[in-house]
């Protein structure tokens, strides 16, 4: 199985549309020894398909243990964006994903205070959904309670 970005493919991207399904479908053709590629954008080990793809083989059946995989690496959004706009994660700097899906808010609150604590640029991931409409206005009042008013934030897609 090979999980990254590779430009000279075009696959229709289903994992948007089923996630469940999509993992049931990858499960089936590795179970008959078939080759998958996995298609993410950015880079496949950060809050993407290469996590998801090894926590699916730690809980599904001990022949999956066995199959080997390669990743490969990607540019994320906040490196592209970095790059754009003048190199901001030149110093310290952490990377936040705000998806409450599989962590509760109250620990994403934490994480993200103590990088406001320590003066860390942050890069935030997955700052809303339809499933959780309020989590960036919730950073951004935390950010407005806490931070100097010359704090810059940029905003990037």
């Amino acid at each position: 199985m090979v999980i990254g970005l590779l430009p000279v493919f075009s696959l229709v991207n289903f994992l948007h549309v089923d996630f469940n399904a999509s993992i049931r479908l990858i499960s089936c053709f590795l179970l008959f020894n078939k080759n998958v590629l996995v298609v993410s954008s950015g880079d496949p080990g950060i809050f993407a398909m290469a996590t998801v793809i090894f926590e699916a083989m730690d809980n599904g059946p001990q022949k999956w243990k066995d199959i080997e995989v390669e990743i490969l690496p990607g540019i994320s959004s906040m490196l592209a964006a970095s790059a754009k706009i003048g190199a901001p994660l030149g110093h310290d700097f952490c990377v936040i994903n705000l998806s409450n899906n599989l962590k509760p808010w109250k620990i994403i609150e934490k994480r993200v205070r103590a990088a406001i604590d320590c003066d860390l640029v942050m890069a935030i991931y997955n700052p809303r959904s339809k499933s959780r409409p309020n989590c960036f206005l919730d950073l951004l009042n935390i950010l407005k309670e806490t931070c100097e008013g010359n704090r810059l934030i940029i905003f990037a897609r």
